[in-house]
């Protein structure tokens, strides 16, 4: 999904026209928050009075004449560190944008966006860990309704357990699995690298307030580490993600609740931590 869509998250259907009044705004009143005289490139942020929404812009720095403004977008800086293992970088110097993709220690793959793009001074290798802050901003947020699947073949559900019968003697029949507390998230192809299907359940939740709008900060579990690897010491089972939900985000009027499942599709931020 383009920034477009992002802008629209906040702003509602006229955002195009709300930008036009906005990104002075970002420029003239927001801080300098990372700068690369050798990506030739300034990151602009805008705040909320806690500093946990805002956004930013990407000036690209021109040795004559103005500087240009590549690229503009919303900025979750609220997240929750967890270690990385890069696999790939992606680098747009006509936008000064860096998208990022690699492998949640003992869980799976994601992506995610730099935040602060190619003016950061962090130079990802590949191979290489490091502990990244992710959060992301919800396109959909929506309440999951459980699901019980069956499995009706003999030969799954006896291979499901050491003998053809539970305790108490009795072979259930069909095997009912359940999607309550799942926890899954995946990349989609056909999509941004920071684009993520994801389900889970929500742990915390938080309203934030920026310019007039109310957003919600949903922290979610989206993983589970099936494995560890011996090197990284202290890690959780659970691979929890704050989730910003914009009204726009909220489908059929559903308000957040902890304890709830939900899933929607979301955009990964990340950037390293210190």
């Amino acid at each position: 999904m383009s920034h477009g869509g992002r802008w629209q998250l906040v702003f509602g259907e006229e955002y195009e026209e709300k930008l036009c009044d906005f990104l002075p705004k970002i420029i003239e009143h927001g801080n300098v928050a990372s700068t690369n005289p050798e990506a030739m490139g300034t990151a602009i942020a805008y705040m909320n009075d806690d500093e946990s929404f805002g956004f930013v812009a990407l000036i690209a720095l021109k040795e004559e004449g103005a500087h240009e403004f590549v690229s503009g977008y919303p900025i979750m800086p609220r997240g929750i560190v967890h270690p990385l293992k890069v696999s790939e970088v992606k680098d747009e110097p006509e936008c000064l944008e860096r998208m990022v993709e690699a492998e949640v220690v003992g869980a799976g793959s994601i992506g995610f966006f730099e935040p602060f793009g190619m003016t950061t001074d962090t130079q990802y290798s590949v191979d290489k860990h490091y502990d990244i802050e992710l959060s992301a901003l919800a396109y959909s947020l929506n309440y999951a309704e459980e699901q019980k699947i069956p499995i009706k073949k003999e030969e799954t559900i006896r291979a499901m357990h050491s003998d053809d019968t539970l305790p108490g003697g009795v072979r259930p029949f069909p095997l009912m699995v359940s999607t309550k507390g799942m926890a899954a998230c995946f990349h989609r192809p056909d999509l941004d690298i920071g684009d993520h299907e994801y389900q889970g359940t929500i742990k915390s939740i938080e309203t934030i307030k920026f310019e007039d709008q109310s957003i919600y900060r949903v922290v979610v579990t989206v993983m589970r580490r099936c494995n560890f690897e011996e090197d990284i010491d202290d890690l959780d089972e659970d691979v929890d993600i704050p989730i910003y939900a914009t009204e726009e985000a909220l489908e059929g009027g559903y308000i957040p609740r902890i304890g709830d499942d939900v899933n929607g599709l979301m955009w990964m931020q990340g950037r390293a931590y210190s």
